[in-house]
This record gives structure tokens, C-alpha cells and sequence, in this order.
């Protein structure tokens, strides 16, 4: 069996267009997820994984789960691997409440990123160093895709209409 731990930092670029509105995707994440699987060969290994990546600028998170594959390109105690990890990823909501889209706090414009579960894929290459025949560990670059959704709400600074925007809550 293989077993790897991995922290990840990951942060987003571009922006989300909605209509005439683009909301910028510069959504900061942390997580870590755990890889269990087996390794066929020096070059292949398979198995599933799953995590937890909290979102910091919106404060929300997700839990994905899903199946993995690595490609060890070559045997030296220094080589390349490449990763494919697909699954889904369920949406966990930490807070409830949207945040201001304007860094100043200008605006009356109101965000949820990342607003309902979906279809996750990430790939990556890296340097895999042997440090004894048991440990070794990854240096990886990798991008991720996150199917979900943004809503939004423009109005009053009191958020008096903005009920259907909120989450977690019941009628």
C-alpha cells in the first residue's frame, strides 16, 4: 500500500462573469488530503483520496473525494511524477454570511463563492526525491477546477432583502 499526506495552497485567478457583472476569483485555499493506494509498479500507482480545503476569502470550505493516479517518469531517487485526481467535492458552508466584493468595502455588492458541490479535477507535476526506500516526498505545481456556482446580491447596506442569498437558513 502507498500512503500520502499532502498540505496544498492553491490560489484562484480570473474572474467569474455573470451578465454585464465579472467578480474577480482571487479566492485563497488551504487544505490537506489524504491519498491511499497501491503501487503497481516504480512508474504507476492508483488509489482514492479524499480532503478538506477551507476557503479564506469567503470562508466556506469543501470536502472532496475522489480517485488518483500518478506517473512516476523514471526510477532515479530524483524524478518527475505527474498526478490526476477526479471526483466530486461537497460543499460545507462555515459562513453563512455573503462577503463584500469591494476590498474597500465600498460597495453594496454581497458574494458567496463556491456555492453548491460539484465535479472536481486537479492535475499536477512535480520532483518525487527518495530520502530512503519507505519516504519520499513531492515538490508539485499543479491546477485545479472546481465546478460550482457564485450568487450575488446588490442593494441596500442593511441587507434587508437579501434572505434568499443566505445559507443555512430556514423559513
Amino acid at each position: 500500500p502507498t500512503f500520502i499526506t499532502s498540505p496544498t495552497f492553491l490560489q484562484g485567478i480570473s474572474s467569474v462573469k455573470i451578465g454585464e457583472r465579472e467578480f474577480k476569483n482571487h479566492i485563497s485555499i488551504a487544505g490537506i488530503s489524504q491519498f491511499i493506494g497501491y503501487q503497481f509498479s516504480a512508474y504507476v500507482a492508483a488509489g482514492i483520496g479524499a480532503g478538506f480545503e477551507y476557503w479564506t476569502n469567503c470562508k466556506n470550505a469543501f470536502t472532496p473525494v475522489y480517485a488518483d493516479l500518478r506517473v512516476n517518469i523514471g526510477d532515479a531517487p530524483l524524478a518527475p511524477q505527474w498526478y490526476l485526481n477526479v471526483g466530486f467535492a461537497n460543499r460545507w458552508y462555515i459562513d453563512s454570511k455573503p462577503y463584500i466584493s469591494d476590498k474597500q468595502g465600498n460597495s453594496t455588492t454581497y458574494l458567496i463563492h463556491g456555492d453548491r458541490s460539484g465535479l472536481m479535477v486537479e492535475t499536477g507535476i512535480g520532483v518525487k526525491a527518495k530520502v530512503s526506500k519507505e519516504v519520499a516526498i513531492l515538490i508539485a505545481g499543479d491546477v485545479k477546477f472546481q465546478e460550482s456556482s457564485v450568487k450575488y446580491y446588490q442593494g441596500d447596506e442593511e441587507l434587508t432583502n437579501m434572505k434568499p442569498l443566505l445559507v443555512n437558513t430556514s423559513e
